[in-house]
């Protein structure tokens, strides 16, 4: 969850608030005048529709349709979009403002209504192709190889990363058989290496995050005010797989008592080198931190706060929820003036 003030939580939470939007396309101010009602929307996830994943890397969508701004035609194209939402706190005069991110022009389209744009998050720019020979080190020497070839700025530092899963061990690239074409298939196979997933945060910087058991949002039954909807179970994962390149052979692992889920590594081309005994090591590293995993799949939609990151884990005491149990977001889409969607997913 981004940092805001506790007078931003208790101002948020109120029955009514008075919020903006600022902002600058292509260096061009715009702000609340300039929107079309109801189109302005963030997506993103950092795991698919119906398990929760490591070694995601998932690009974060931006839609809106702006009006009334001098733009030049056919110039947009990866322009850059830096948007905030403002909230004016309980003493009626101070605004609290919450970056939304950084996103670049994919499309844009003008019509009556005005310049109806699709824009990206620095995610994207990892789609090109990955050369260079056979390489090896650490996670955070990896991850930081793909971000300045991609001239990108790398936001987890080396000692954050040495607290993931092999986020100290030197790494190898197996080469033959490996399917990296883009470097964004390049950091997906660190992340997964790190047990982490890896996303474009607020100021356009990729971040390698974990999974938690740490709450950073106690929602009471008066904040969720449509369609909460909370599964009866939870998702755990007790086992890995793992492919073997060579020989195309399956290698299995699990905790002492492994009663849940299995996840599927494939065939992670940094988990391949070693003896028999370095590999397991490794490959239960990451095994270790999936167990963290266990949280209760749900969709809830909440008062228009953007303030909620991927992987937050909230707490839903009271009313349908289960004070008890976790709830990670895997998923949000947060529109303004309309409210943020959350989701977890599972099986």
């Amino acid at each position: 969850m981004y940092g805001v003030s506790a007078d931003y939580i208790n101002a948020i939470k109120q029955p009514a608030i008075r919020s903006r939007v600022t902002g600058t396309i292509a260096g061009v101010p715009f702000g609340d005048d300039n929107i079309l009602e109801g189109s302005f929307s963030i997506t993103n996830q950092n795991s698919g529709n119906e398990n929760v994943q490591i070694g995601t890397v998932f690009i974060g969508e931006l839609s809106i349709t702006l009006r009334g701004l001098d733009l030049n035609r056919y110039t947009l194209n990866n322009m850059e979009i830096v948007p905030y939402f403002e909230l004016l706190l309980e003493d009626g005069a101070t605004w609290e403002s919450v970056p939304l991110g950084r996103f670049y022009v994919g499309e844009a389209n003008h019509t009556a209504a005005g310049i109806v744009i699709k824009a990206y998050d620095v995610m994207s720019k990892f789609d090109k192709l990955c050369t260079g020979a056979a390489v090896t080190g650490t996670p955070y020497q990896l991850a930081k190889l793909a971000c300045d070839a991609c001239f990108v700025t790398l936001a987890t530092d080396q000692a954050t990363f040495s607290g993931f899963a092999n986020g100290s061990e030197v790494l190898g690239l197996w080469q033959d058989g490996t399917d990296i074409e883009t470097w964004r298939d390049f950091l997906s196979w660190v992340a997964q290496a790190c047990g982490c997933y890896a996303t474009s945060n607020r100021f356009g910087q990729i971040e390698f995050r974990p999974y938690t058991q740490d709450v950073v949002d106690v929602v009471d039954p008066t904040g969720r005010f449509k369609g909460a909807s909370y599964s009866d179970y939870e998702t755990r994962y007790t086992g890995i797989y793992v492919t073997n390149i060579e020989g195309s052979t399956m290698d299995y692992y699990g905790l002492p008592q492994d009663d849940g889920l299995t996840y599927s590594l494939g065939q992670n081309p940094f988990l391949q080198y070693g003896t028999n005994e370095a590999k397991e090591t490794i490959r239960r590293a990451i095994l270790n931190k999936l167990a963290l995993i266990c949280y209760v799949p749900f969709s809830v939609t909440l008062a228009k706060n953007p303030a909620y990151d991927l992987g937050d884990v909230l707490s839903f005491p009271g009313g349908l929820g289960d004070g008890d149990k976790l709830f990670c977001v895997n998923k949000y889409t947060w529109t303004y003036h309309k409210g943020v969607t959350l989701e977890g997913v599972g099986e």
